[in-house]
C-alpha cells in the first residue's frame, strides 16, 4: 500500500511540474503571446505556454490578439522587466513587429511557425536571442524568420501549423530560454 501512494505522490508530482524548466528566474520577466489568425481556435498553445510560463516565480505572460503588436510594443517598452514576446501563424509576424517597435531590449523573441501568407521582417537588433520554431508541411506556416545579423535558433519537427504551438517539447524549448534570461535557482 506503502508503495501504491508513493507512486502516485511521485506520478502527480511530475505530471504537475513536468513543464517547469525552473522555480524561479532571478529577474522579474514579462511574457508577451500573439494568437494567430482565428484566435484561440487554432491557437490554444498560446494560452498553454502562458499558463506554464506563469507558474515560474517572476515571470508573467499573457496572450493577445495578433492585431496588437503596436499595444504590445508600447506596454513592453514601459515594463521594468525583461522582456519576451512571441506568437503563433501570423501572431510570429506581429511578434517581429512588435519587438522592432518596443524602445528597449527585448530578451527573447519566440516565432511559433511564422505565416508564409504575410510579410516578416528580419530579427531587429534590439532582440539578444530569437527562436524559430518551424514547419514545411503546410502552406500557411514555414514562413523564414530572417536574422538581420541577429542569431536565431531554429528547429524543425515534423508537425503541422496547428499543432507546433502546442507541441510540449517546443514549450520547453521556450520556457528554458525564458529561464536563462537572468538565471535560475
Amino acid at each position: 500500500m506503502h508503495r501504491i501512494i508513493l507512486a502516485f505522490a511521485v506520478l502527480v508530482t511530475v505530471c504537475t511540474t513536468a513543464h517547469a524548466q525552473c522555480a524561479a528566474t532571478r529577474v522579474p520577466v514579462r511574457v508577451y503571446l500573439m494568437y494567430g489568425l482565428v484566435s484561440g481556435v487554432l491557437s490554444s498553445g498560446m494560452a498553454d505556454l502562458a499558463r506554464k510560463m506563469n507558474g515560474i516565480k517572476n515571470v508573467t505572460a499573457s496572450v493577445h490578439e495578433w492585431g496588437e503588436a503596436s499595444f504590445i510594443a508600447a506596454r513592453a517598452s514601459a515594463e521594468k522587466s525583461a522582456i519576451v514576446i512571441g506568437g503563433h501563424s501570423i501572431g510570429a509576424n506581429s511578434a517581429v513587429s512588435a519587438a522592432r517597435m518596443t524602445k528597449k531590449r527585448v530578451a527573447v523573441l519566440l516565432a511559433f511557425d511564422p505565416s508564409s501568407m504575410g510579410p516578416i521582417e528580419a530579427v531587429p537588433p534590439n532582440v539578444s536571442r530569437a527562436l524559430l520554431f518551424t514547419q514545411q508541411g503546410n502552406p500557411f506556416g514555414g514562413g523564414a524568420l530572417p536574422s538581420g545579423g541577429r542569431p536565431v535558433s531554429r528547429y524543425n519537427d515534423n508537425l503541422g501549423h496547428v499543432e507546433i504551438d502546442k507541441f510540449p517539447k517546443y514549450h520547453a524549448i521556450a520556457m528554458s530560454a525564458v529561464c536563462g534570461i537572468g538565471g535560475t535557482n
